[in-house]
């Protein structure tokens, strides 16, 4: 989904050279970032340790150069990084759900101050009920009262794209 996702937006990738990853998962999301910015500076996070096992035993996700990898809860990592990022990535999920505690003003805060001036965050929500719908309106006003600013795609029938842009 996140190729389709870089491929309509036409980021400008000569202006990301280090990004995040929250909900790293085995690691997929490396080759489609790569594949734009092929020397990107990449860290992930992703609280699953098995996930991780898995992501090494299949993808050898050690080896990835430039890579550095967390375990550990999203919300944790971001209130206690010092680094500076040009793109962060949302795409954590339990089950179906995004975590609550990723869509807070607190949250959404952190990830604007671990962003350079003119980075992007790009968080995946997936839409499969009218309850999930519901939240929609309520978490574009959350991320354009953090950013200033929020443009959502949609991408396939349920998978909405929140972007914004620390200015």
């Amino acid at each position: 989904m996140f190729r389709k996702v870089f491929r309509r937006l036409r980021l400008n990738w000569s202006n990301i050279d280090k990004a995040l990853i929250l909900g790293f998962g085995t690691g997929s999301l490396v080759s489609i970032i790569r594949h734009y910015k092929p020397g990107c500076d990449i860290t992930g996070v992703e609280i699953d340790e098995k996930v991780l096992e898995l992501g090494e035993k299949y993808f050898n996700t050690s080896s990835l150069r430039n890579v550095t990898v967390h375990q550990a809860r999203a919300e944790q990592f971001i209130e206690d990084t010092h680094d500076k990022f040009d793109l962060v990535v949302m795409d954590a999920y339990i089950d179906r759900d995004v975590p609550g505690e990723l869509e807070t003003l607190r949250f959404l805060t952190d990830i604007k101050n671990a962003l350079k001036p003119g980075g992007l965050v790009i968080s995946n929500k997936v839409v499969y009920s009218k309850s999930c719908r519901a939240q929609l309106p309520v978490l574009k006003q959350l991320y354009e009262k953090v950013f200033g600013n929020v443009e959502i795609k949609t991408v396939m029938i349920t998978g909405k794209i929140f972007i914004s842009q620390k200015e």
